[in-house]
């Protein structure tokens, strides 16, 4: 399976009848309110997963880790929007996969009311699928490993002026071909991956050889890390 197999659609991918995304962090807007920031509104998630899904019925959504922000509890307003995530989820696919991510500690409760599947990792086809916070022995029947946890984004500069985009890459692990999700909530853009310091152990300090493709008011091929201007 190659990148021109699959479909870029907002921050999340579509692999023949599965989505994939990550990162959600439902009740991080908590988390701003503590230090005084903006709120981020909950309404612009589900508006977003609403464009993703569109009219589309899958066979499967995969929510590859980190779907609420809390580490230490389920605060009212978490289970409140998770349950509102996933029950919009439920009405457009036949299964949801919940990938463990390292802020989903207490998630038991929710899993076992929507009686979905939690899991470390999945596998489906030649696609292995895991968060991509810790480095694990990868299937050698898998061809493409997708991976979140990054929050990968660029910088693009004209002037004076700069902007942070999130962005998908595509490159290469252990010889196999190796996707990294951008994360799905809004709150802010994500990591710059030309000069911040990687957060997975699944990528090389060095990202020349990966292929970018930029998320605005749609998915944009933007070329090899190497070549974009810093």
């Amino acid at each position: 399976m190659s990148v021109h197999a699959l479909q870029f659609r907002s921050c999340a991918l579509k692999i023949d009848e599965t989505l994939i995304l990550c990162d959600v962090h439902l009740g991080y807007e908590k988390s701003l309110q503590r230090v005084q920031l903006p709120l981020f509104q909950f309404e612009d998630i589900i508006a977003q997963l609403q464009e993703v899904l569109r009219n589309d019925h899958f066979k499967r959504i995969i929510i590859n880790g980190d779907l609420k922000d809390e580490f230490s509890r389920i605060s009212n307003q978490e289970w409140r929007h998770v349950t509102q995530f996933l029950e919009l989820c439920k009405e457009h696919c036949d299964d949801i996969i919940v990938i463990k991510g390292n802020h989903d500690t207490l998630l038991n409760p929710i899993i076992r009311k929507f009686k979905i599947t939690f899991v470390d990792t999945y596998q489906f086809d030649d696609v292995f699928v895991c968060h991509g916070d810790k480095k694990i022995p990868l299937p050698d029947e898998c061809k493409v490993v997708i991976i979140g946890h990054e929050h990968p984004a660029i910088t693009l500069r004209e002037g004076v002026r700069t902007e942070k985009y999130k962005c998908f890459l595509v490159g290469n692990y252990e010889g196999k071909q190796l996707i990294v999700l951008p994360a799905f909530y809004s709150a802010h853009q994500g990591s710059d991956i030309t000069s911040a310091k990687r957060l997975s152990p699944f990528l090389p300090k060095n990202l020349d050889s990966f292929e970018v493709f930029v998320v605005g008011d749609t998915v944009y091929p933007f070329g090899k890390v190497k070549n974009i201007p810093q």
